[in-house]
């Protein structure tokens, strides 16, 4: 299969069960069993250099892919 980014209109929001605590679990489990260890406040290590460009390929015609990359969840859009 190829894996190439589509436009978000091509597909459907992905209705995602509860977590069942034996195959799935939740972002604080999967943390914990990710074996992460860093200081809460730590700085942040990703900076991104042109938001407006990010904003207008990654979020606007993707849906925001990096959202999905980790399974904490540790990537995200924050609307100010």
């Amino acid at each position: 299969p190829n894996s190439v980014l589509v436009h978000m209109s091509q597909h459907k929001p992905i209705a995602y069960p509860k977590t069942d605590g034996v195959l799935t679990f939740d972002r604080l489990s999967s943390v914990f069993l990710s074996n992460t260890n860093h200081e809460e406040d730590q700085t942040v290590h990703l900076q991104v250099k042109d938001m407006t460009l990010q904003k207008s390929s990654e979020h606007d015609i993707y849906a925001g892919p990096s959202t999905r990359y980790c399974p904490a969840g540790v990537y995200e859009w924050v609307e100010k």
